[in-house]
């Protein structure tokens, strides 16, 4: 059976209310765990998280509240708590959903938002709920970073398979470095040109080079990896007596090379893609510099908390 559809924010909105329709105070996260109790989702959809940690049920639901506060169809008796408001009343005597279409015919829905009640054309909209939209602002933001950095990394391989091999294994060390292996830039070593025996560089993880990872780095514009080059790499690996190895590639590696890598006991290789390989270089800022940090405002509650205790 295919799971329930996971519900729009303003989805919520009619159940919110009813959650509150006997008119008492009800702490809030109270009121959205009985919603998920009785939402029918499951108990995976419920545990689903957004990339700041709270469950998305739980983000939209949270939301759902904002618009009705906004339209005062529900008032805040004190901090973290709720009650209905006759606004709500009125939403809950009327049929079908709540629509931000709704929530705006009410007076002083404008000026809630910050505005000054005679905004122009188009200024509702971007001030309230957007029906045909499933996500909250949180689930946009996140949704929109992720798009641009797929985005970036589909450059970045491109412009990391255009280089020549000989400058792709200088750039795997720098970014291992960068990532923290080795004891600085003496630490990390390139192999001459020439018959490399499938080894083309090394990085000694302590000052007297005690112990190394090898590296192979193959720089392919769409050849995928085989089980005989990582078995190749593993056995240049026993002619340095090495116990740790990455083999990175631009391209992707078949099922046998990576079956074939799990099943190593006596040494450990790790094989990244060149989807892995752009994630990295990203987490690294090897390649890539930041071109905008924005800053998502939260209430300060401690804050607020010190006056309300006065």
């Amino acid at each position: 059976m295919d799971p329930k559809p996971f519900p729009k924010y303003h989805e919520l909105m009619r159940s919110l209310l009813e959650e509150v329709a006997d008119g008492q105070p009800h702490q809030l996260r109270d009121v959205v765990i009985r919603m998920g109790e009785k939402s029918g989702l499951s108990q995976d959809q419920l545990s689903e998280t957004i990339p700041s940690g709270q469950t998305r049920y739980r983000n939209r639901a949270f939301w759902a509240a904002t618009y009705l506060r906004k339209a005062q169809a529900l008032s805040t008796p004190k901090r973290g708590w709720v009650q209905l408001a006759e606004r709500g009343y009125e939403l809950l005597a009327e049929q079908g959903a709540i629509t931000a279409a709704r929530l705006r015919q009410f007076p002083g829905w404008e000026e809630a938002w910050g505005g000054t009640g005679q905004a122009p054309a188009g200024q509702h909209e971007r001030s309230s709920i957007d029906e045909s939209n499933e996500t909250t602002p949180e689930e946009q933001i996140t949704a929109g970073v992720e798009q641009l950095e797929a985005d970036v990394r589909g450059d970045l391989l491109q412009r990391v398979k255009a280089i020549s091999p000989e400058s792709f294994e200088r750039l795997v060390l720098q970014l291992l470095g960068a990532l923290g292996y080795g004891v600085g830039p003496e630490s990390r070593h390139g192999v001459k040109r020439g018959p490399d025996g499938g080894i083309d560089g090394r990085i000694d993880e302590d000052r007297l080079g005690l112990a190394s990872i090898y590296i192979q780095a193959k720089r392919y514009q769409e050849q995928s990896i085989g089980r005989p080059a990582v078995q190749s790499f593993y056995g240049a690996m026993g002619g340095q007596g090495a116990s740790k190895g990455v083999f990175i590639t631009t391209s992707a590696f078949t099922r046998d090379a990576i079956e074939c890598a799990a099943d190593f006991r006596d040494k450990k290789i790790v094989l990244i893609d060149g989807n892995r390989l752009t994630r990295l270089m990203l987490d690294a800022g090897v390649g890539v510099a930041v071109k905008d940090i924005y800053r998502v405002h939260r209430i300060d509650e401690d804050f607020f908390a010190e006056f309300e205790e006065e």
